[in-house]
């Protein structure tokens, strides 16, 4: 699958060469904006893997202040761009920890290097997380979070999101459960219903129609129930 990589840019002209330079290079521009406010509104219902910034955009945020808030929100990888690279606006940049960076004007080389970097970095973090003991990585409050999979309990799809159950607190991740589910051992949860995933060392008990998780009540998907003998016996 192609990553998909959001440019904010308020120079029209650049967006469009920026747009497709990027699509040359292999990744997909599922949208261009020039201001924070309609950056935030896609983010809502969409994702992304990266995003290409620009300092000064359209609006009373910069792309600093964009930046700010999406860090809180999703964590997500930046590069910025920006013609001030000697200001103490571009040093203010600095300190939101992007990804990369390009200063203008910048050549197609430039481009490729710095996203290739940047994607090169996530990769890097992700394979260190994959390779240590299973977690997952969710957000709370602006700070991220390493969950151990033996911690979770149970994960419920919530449209494009999904709430991830644990004994002491509950969490929303941007991900939508089949993704979710690919995160995490599958050697400790199972699917038992288009929307639930669960840890199967918590099942308490279940019938026919239902397992009782901890102290959750789910439903399960028919057929499911010789499975779930299987399951719960080899625990013992």
């Amino acid at each position: 699958m192609k990553r998909k990589v959001l440019i904010v840019e308020d120079e029209y002209e650049l967006a469009l060469n920026l747009k497709e330079q990027i699509l040359k290079l292999g990744f997909s521009v599922p949208a261009v904006f020039d201001n924070a406010r309609e950056t935030l509104a896609y983010l809502e219902e969409n994702s992304v893997d990266l995003l290409l910034v620009d300092i000064m955009i359209e609006g009373s945020m910069d792309g600093i202040g964009l930046v700010g808030i999406i860090n809180k929100k999703w964590g997500l990888p930046i590069v910025f761009s920006t013609a001030y690279a000697e200001t103490e606006l571009f040093t203010k940049a600095l300190e939101v920890n992007p990804a990369g960076y390009l200063v203008k004007p910048y050549k197609m080389d430039d481009l490729k290097t710095t996203l290739m970097l940047a994607f090169s970095k996530i990769d890097r973090i992700e394979h260190e997380v994959r390779d240590s003991p299973a977690f997952l990585k969710v957000r709370d409050k602006g700070f991220l979070i390493f969950l151990h999979a033996e911690e979770i309990i149970l994960a419920q799809a919530d449209g494009l999101y999904t709430k991830i159950i644990t004994r002491t607190k509950s969490y929303v991740v941007r991900d939508i459960l089949k993704d979710v589910e690919e995160k995490l051992p599958a050697k400790l949860f199972l699917r038992v219903h288009k929307s639930f995933l669960v840890n199967k060392m918590h099942i308490r008990s279940f019938n026919g129609r239902n397992a009782v998780v901890d102290e959750y009540t789910v439903p399960i998907r028919r057929g499911l129930y010789k499975h779930l003998q299987e399951v719960v016996t080899k625990r013992f």
